[in-house]
């Protein structure tokens, strides 16, 4: 029988998360973490792939007799799945072999499994498992970091008994159908992923595996690392241990974006280039805002950044600025939200403005066109933008110098970003428009080449420009505009 029947629709929020931190021992900040998770691919918190797993397989056994011999389980996790959206299960199909069923998030499928019926297999421990389990196991209080090269090596247990009554309690269908030292051990195939390897930040792929009995009492999982692919950042692992045997594939996270530091900086910049300049920059939490801030503040400039959720990621930025002799503040500010109480702590009206607030970027397609997204983004490149020139021209008779940055890639017109360029398009229009009334506004609306940031961390293969190779030039050239004398008459 083939048909797709949505069986249940369910929220994970932040207490979902700790609870399955707890069961699992899967504490990766990408699931616990916002101000963490936001510097990853996933751009937000995103849902334990298994723990989505076991609560789709707890749906299923009240639905579907899984009890009659589940022999296999196969999972492909598509998509991000992030805190607070709504994830539907489907079942897809059943038959006397298999049960398919997928999940869903705005009707695009964020992860496809199947369980199969039929005679069970025998796994014997291999040759990995039986060395592994004589390297003991050991308590995970944070999240490893492995090099690739270091990946290679690896091979290991966790626990899984201690565990297995508290999981079952949370998932009882599930452990009555297959078994709670089975659901217990899922559960920690989540800590392997995500606090052994790949560890920080990583990302479940896939998993294939066989249900034997054999090990069933088995009190620990062995694990061993079978290849690492470099160029795509996959790692692959057999596992055998509490009744499961076969495999995994789990993405090695590129490593964090860090920007050029001030003392670096320094070497390129003359500390007086850009002295005399209150500089507001909104978003210099982080990328390039947080760039072109120590570029500025080297340059003898007056800082101010802005940060939503960011406060440690500013005040470090901060640190290092003043810390080198320059001057730098940090303001929290929501361009979401009026603007007139947030500037109220401002010491100076600021002489140049620099915009880089933007929402997450990639994002799930369902549409040609959804115009949620499309007001999501206007709403930060369009409104936000507005009402805070708006309100700075109305704290100060002086004229107010804009830097508004956005990719060059918006004019090739990407496939999948119909709302974004569409949101960037009428940006533009809006820095025309202000540019030609009588506000004191100045806006230089610069294209820049896609450089390496947080939103770009993930892109495979990519080779992106020096982003101080590209940002100094831009600045000087911006600095040199609004002050020329053709600009300053008018």
């Amino acid at each position: 029988m083939s048909s797709t029947q949505v069986l249940a629709t369910r929220r994970f929020q932040a207490a979902d998360q700790e609870q399955f931190a707890r069961l699992s021992g899967d504490r990766n900040p990408i699931h616990m973490d916002q101000v963490a998770a936001r510097r990853t691919q996933a751009g937000a918190p995103v849902v334990h792939g298994m723990h989505a797993l076991l609560w789709g397989l707890d749906i299923l056994s009240e639905r579907e007799p899984l009890a009659r011999q589940v022999v296999t389980l196969s999972c492909n996790f598509t998509k991000f799945m992030h805190v607070g959206e709504a994830v539907s299960l489907s079942l897809v199909s059943h038959t006397d072999a298999q049960i398919r069923a997928r999940l869903t998030v705005d009707d695009t499928t964020v992860a496809r499994f199947a369980f199969g019926r039929g005679t069970p297999k025998s796994s014997a421990l291999s040759d990995f498992s039986k060395r592994a389990m004589t390297e003991g196991s050991s308590a995970i209080d944070s999240p490893a970091s492995p090099t690739l090269q270091q990946m290679r090596r690896l091979r290991g247990q966790l626990d899984v008994i201690s565990s297995s009554n508290e999981t079952a309690r949370q998932f009882p269908l599930a452990a009555s159908a297959i078994a709670p030292q089975r659901v217990a051990a899922l559960a920690r195939l989540s800590c392997l992923v995500g606090m052994v390897c790949p560890g920080r930040d990583s990302i479940f792929s896939s998993l294939q595996l066989d249900f034997v009995d054999e090990n069933l009492d088995q009190s620990v999982i062995s694990f061993h690392v079978t290849d690492v692919d470099e160029r795509f950042r996959v790692v692959r692992m057999s596992i055998l241990g509490a009744g499961l045997s076969g495999s995994l594939e789990a993405f090695a996270p590129k490593p964090p974006v860090r920007q050029t530091s001030v003392s670096t900086i320094a070497e390129h910049v003359s500390p007086t280039e850009f002295a005399g300049c209150r500089v507001l920059i909104v978003g210099g939490s982080r990328g390039l805002g947080e760039l072109t801030a120590k570029i500025l503040a080297v340059g003898g400039a007056q800082v101010v950044i802005t940060y939503v959720t960011g406060r440690h990621d500013a005040e470090e930025v901060a640190r290092e600025i003043n810390d080198r002799g320059g001057a730098c503040q940090v303001l929290e500010y929501n361009v979401l939200r009026p603007p007139g109480d947030q500037l109220s702590e401002l010491k100076h009206v600021p002489s140049h403005l620099y915009y880089f607030a933007t929402p997450r970027i990639a994002a799930r397609k369902r549409a040609t066109f959804t115009p949620q997204r499309f007001e999501e983004f206007n709403r930060y490149y369009v409104h936000g933008f507005h009402a805070l020139c708006v309100a700075l021209k109305a704290r100060s008779t002086e004229r107010l110098s804009v830097f508004y940055p956005s990719p060059i890639f918006v004019d090739r017109r990407p496939f999948d970003m119909t709302e974004y360029l569409m949101a960037k398009a009428a940006a533009a229009v809006l820095c025309d428009e202000l540019n030609r009334s009588n506000l004191g506004l100045r806006i230089t609306h610069q294209r820049l080449p896609q450089l390496l940031t947080d939103q770009t961390n993930g892109i495979i293969g990519a080779e992106l420009p020096s982003s101080l190779a590209a940002m100094l030039p831009a600045l000087r050239q911006f600095h040199a505009s609004v002050q020329s004398p053709e600009s300053q008459r008018r």
